[in-house]
């Protein structure tokens, strides 16, 4: 009885024996570079407009041209425009994400082709190309709170109590 049982034994401490080392010199596995081409939607640290997003909001109020043939007709309403931030800080593959008013767009478009450089993001340690998604609102001047721009007249003075 005691000779199978040294058997079992033997076969079992053998095997772990031969299947240990294996297991132990198994590679280690890192996060790999990032790939030359992906573009990525969500990254370690997004891609940021040169100046800041204040200094990017401002630049498409100072260069917004309204259409005229759109301000004619009166199309107004927001254009979703994508683009990807390249790795040197170039905008590339702009599109608009649900066409509506062809004008609107185009202008839309036009905005983010002629916008300044932006601050590539940063994702496992390397430069990658990531997609941002930026609203453009086209609002017909004068109609958009007609009533929040009219000064509003002063209350008359009431005559100060005397003490």
């Amino acid at each position: 009885m005691k000779q199978p049982f040294r058997q079992v034994l033997l076969t079992a401490l053998l095997s772990t024996a031969l299947v240990a080392p294996a297991a132990a010199q198994q590679k280690l596995k890192y996060p790999k570079a990032p790939a030359a081409n992906t573009v990525y939607e969500a990254v370690e640290q997004p891609a940021l407009p040169a100046g800041g997003l204040e200094a990017f909001a401002q630049y498409l109020v100072d260069n917004q041209q309204y259409p005229t043939a759109a301000l004619q007709a009166g199309a107004q309403g927001t254009v979703t425009v994508s683009f990807v931030v390249e790795k040197t800080g170039s905008l590339g593959e702009v599109a608009v994400a649900q066409p509506g008013n062809a004008l609107l767009d185009a202008e839309a478009m036009r905005l983010i082709k002629a916008a300044p450089r932006w601050t590539p993001a940063r994702h496992r340690g390397g430069i990658v190309r990531q997609r941002q998604v930026v609203p453009i609102t086209f609002q017909i001047p004068g109609e958009a709170g007609a009533a929040a721009t009219t000064p509003a007249r002063p209350a008359r003075p009431t005559a100060a109590p005397r003490w």
